[in-house]
Order: structure tokens, then sequence, then C-alpha cells
């Protein structure tokens, strides 16, 4: 089981109607989000779609103030096909606002997050799937 940790944070202007969506390839946990953000996700297990309607999002956020974080919990049963490998926990993330200042759309994507990037303590396997 992984426990992953979206944070966001804001270096310039004000954003409103934030939205962050992210696939999960297998095994979210129902019920794992965070409490201070449960009611602002979404998630579609015919998809495995998650969408985090984040809102606004102030200027400075994780700097002046606290980074608006989501945690949830994914389980995963690695197949044999999968040693030596980082299987992938979420992908496709992306995140739209609109610029309060500027009056234009945000839209920002992120990388992939894979085992290797939870590794877990002293990086055991280094993310990798072992036998």
């Amino acid at each position: 089981m992984y426990k992953v940790r979206l944070a966001l944070s804001n270096s310039g202007n004000d954003f409103s109607n934030g939205l962050l969506s992210a696939f999960i390839p297998s095994g979210f946990i129902a019920g794992s989000v965070t409490s201070a953000e449960s009611a602002n996700v979404q998630f579609d297990p015919s998809t495995n779609k998650l969408t985090w309607n984040v809102g606004s999002l102030p200027a400075y956020t994780g700097r002046f103030s606290q980074p608006r974080v989501l945690e949830f919990q994914v389980s995963l049963n690695p197949s044999s096909s999968q040693v030596n490998q980082s299987p992938t926990l979420v992908n496709t993330i992306n995140f739209t606002a609109n610029d309060l200042y500027t009056n234009q759309p945000v839209n920002i994507s992120a990388d992939d997050i894979t085992t290797s990037d939870v590794a877990g303590t002293n990086g055991f396997g280094n993310g990798q799937i072992i036998q």
C-alpha cells in the first residue's frame, strides 16, 4: 500500500475554479482521502479518474501559508511482469484554473507518480518490484 501526497502551491496571482484531475491505474482505496479535502474529491471507478475540486488557490499559497494538500492511499498487487519495474500509481495529472489578475486560463501538467517516487523507508527496492 502506498500513500500519495499531492501538494498545490501558487507563487503568483490568485486562482479561481481550480481543478486537479488524475488517473489511478488500479487500487485506489475509497475512504482514504484526507478528511479536510474529502468533500472536494470524486473518484469514478469505471474510468479510474480522480477529480479534486480545489476552487480558489490564493497567491503565495505554499509560501506564506500552507500548500493545499490531498493525500490518499493506493494499493498495488504487482504481477510477475512488473518485476524490476516501478509501476505507475498516478498518471495524467493536470491542474486547471483561472488567473484572476490576467483573466487567462491556467493549465499545468505534472509528471506521473510511480512507486520509485514513494520508495519508502531506506529506499528499499528503490520502488521497484522485486522477486
